[in-house]
């Protein structure tokens, strides 16, 4: 079900970042890329919103988790992500001149320090940054 809700989410917001795609060329892109480029979706704890991660996110997708615990277990459960972090230290190193990134998955965001900075690393590239959790 959660699967269906980031798809809709998705194509909302590719519509969305279509109509205000002239308003790009005049904004810093970072803060185009966090207006117009991120989908926040919390629906509660143990809702299966790290499953949903898992078997969604395709092989070029970037997924970036709390601690190398996390990124470990993910991956153990089948992650097709060859992209996976748990810190934006090791994401900044390992993401620099990959450009066929579509979807950035951030996994309960609260719990990541510096998550913010995740806008800086793709200046104006632009995939789909999807934040689920608080």
């Amino acid at each position: 079900m959660l699967d269906s809700i980031i798809s809709l989410a998705v194509i909302a917001n590719l519509k969305n970042r279509r109509r205000y795609s002239q308003v790009r060329w005049y904004m810093n892109p970072c803060f185009f890329l966090k207006e117009f480029c991120s989908i926040h979706i919390d629906i509660g704890r143990a809702t299966g919103k790290t499953q949903c991660i898992i078997e969604i996110a395709k092989e070029n997708d970037a997924v970036l988790v709390r601690d190398s615990f996390m990124k470990q277990s993910m991956i153990a459960k089948g992650m097709k992500s060859k992209y996976v972090f748990c810190s934006i230290e090791e994401m900044k190193i390992q993401v620099l001149g990959i450009n066929d990134i579509e979807f950035v998955y951030i996994d309960e965001p609260h719990l990541i320090k510096d998550v913010e900075e995740i806008y800086y690393m793709f200046g104006r590239y632009t995939p789909t940054f999807i934040f689920l959790g608080k």
